[in-house]
């Protein structure tokens, strides 16, 4: 069901109504065929030059509640893209900080224009071509609901007022570290839409970049969060179509994250939008320490760093990714290799304070994933040095690598079982190798 707020600030399923399927006219302006005609010629380009791969793409057509939904949202989605006053009636939608998330996408390098040819209903179409991912096929304990734009570039969220509370408590600083390091990793947050389904019924979405919307079919998605607690694809999950396999799973397949050399300070571009992670670990590494810093700085833990990995061979081989907004890849001439971090807007408060003092300190369960910021940062960190190496380390036979050939990662008996020290490295990491494509 799709998430509405309530009382306690929590993803609740929304109240069925009677509200009529109908999508809502839109009245056409001048501005609104500028617009469109814009759009339309962004639309064409992402179609000839961007297109999602058939085999990343997921979801299914809407019945029931969820297309009730979701015809609501986007037939009202183009006209509080544009700016255009809001219909009296209901349902429709509005944007909350329109002028930070605007702000946002121009520093991330998305054109308005593309924005809304991605996202807006086409002319013409009188019911929405969204596609939602049903719980069966998500992956987590997640309650909320996802829905997918029709090129699935972006993917709609359902969220709680709590999430909406802490997105927008960190949005100011949120955009000041994409500005200072334009090769983040942090997941890509474009836009947050109401939608007003009637009077007191207000469904929130957080509308972000798709992190695995590559043109590189996906053979492998991993959630990596550098705890191994309980951190183990369940059974129900092996038997998804794209299942999303976990932490002692990466260890258990001898995963490593496989870079051509320790740095390169040609891949680095200061002013880079579109985001290609080349061959350099220490860049890798320098790139998700920032961003776990800022993380603990904004009292947030339960991230996690999504793995999706394309297995080239010699006639799949590839020197680069498409360029496209959200999307960060590792390329090495064995594999291209998706990564972004996830799940980010989980405050450390009381509720999780006492999760840690229970789980953690009560039941002596030292590695459970809820930790405070600080160590769950430092936990993370580690885990992410442990698994990147460089190409020409040598690792024992049988273990796989991605991004490289099998024998020649890091030594397995490091990544042995048992609990990961809390210590944070000591790596000097003095040059940022990211570049842009």
């Amino acid at each position: 069901m799709v998430a509405e707020e309530n009382s306690r600030g929590e993803a609740a399923p929304a109240a069925t109504t009677s509200t009529s399927d109908t999508p809502i006219p839109l009245a056409r302006s001048a501005a609104s065929f500028q617009w469109e005609l814009a759009a339309s010629k962004f639309s064409m380009l992402l179609r000839t030059s961007v297109s999602v791969a058939d085999e990343n793409k997921i979801g299914v057509v809407p019945e029931g509640e969820l297309r009730r939904v979701v015809d609501a949202l986007h037939s009202s989605l183009g006209r509080a893209l544009k700016g255009d006053a809001p219909s009296g009636g209901f349902p429709r939608v509005t944007l909350s900080h329109p002028a930070v998330f605007a702000e946002f996408r121009k520093v991330i390098g998305i054109p308005d224009a593309a924005f809304y040819a991605s996202l807006a209903l086409q002319s013409g179409r009188e019911r929405s071509d969204m596609r939602s991912i049903p719980v069966s096929q998500a992956s987590g304990k997640s309650r909320s609901s996802f829905f997918l734009s029709p090129d699935q570039h972006y993917i709609f969220k359902s969220a709680g007022v709590t999430e909406i509370r802490t997105l927008h408590r960190i949005a100011p600083s949120y955009v000041q570290h994409f500005r200072d390091h334009p090769h983040s990793l942090l997941p890509r947050y474009v836009a947050v839409v109401q939608l007003h389904m009637r009077e007191h019924e207000t469904i929130h979405f957080i509308v972000m970049c798709n992190a695995l919307g590559g043109v590189r079919p996906i053979h492998w998605r991993y959630d990596i969060k550098g705890s191994t607690h309980q951190r183990l694809a369940s059974q129900k999950e092996r038997q998804k179509k794209h299942p999303v396999f976990k932490d002692q799973d990466w260890l258990r397949d001898g995963r490593q994250l496989v870079f051509s050399c320790a740095d390169d300070p040609k891949d680095y571009s200061a002013n880079a939008k579109h985001l290609s992670i080349a061959s350099s670990r220490n860049g890798f590494v320098h790139a998700l320490r920032k961003d776990a810093d800022f993380l603990r700085r904004m009292l947030l833990i339960d991230y996690s760093l999504l793995v999706g990995v394309h297995e080239c061979n010699s006639a799949t081989a590839v020197s680069k990714v498409e360029q496209t907004p959200g999307l960060a890849a590792l390329i090495t001439p064995d594999a291209v290799t998706y990564v972004c971090l996830i799940d980010i807007l989980t405050s450390y408060g009381m509720r999780k304070v006492c999760e840690h003092f229970f789980m953690g300190t009560l039941f002596g369960c030292r590695d459970i994933s809820c930790q405070p910021p600080r160590v769950y940062s430092q936990r993370f960190m580690r885990f992410i040095d442990m698994i990147s190496v460089v190409r020409e380390r040598r690792y024992s036979a049988g273990t796989k690598a991605v991004g490289g050939e099998a024998d020649l990662a890091r030594p397995q008996e490091e990544l042995s079982s048992g609990p990961l020290r809390l210590e944070e490295t000591s790596d000097s990491i003095e040059t940022t190798t990211v570049q842009s494509i």
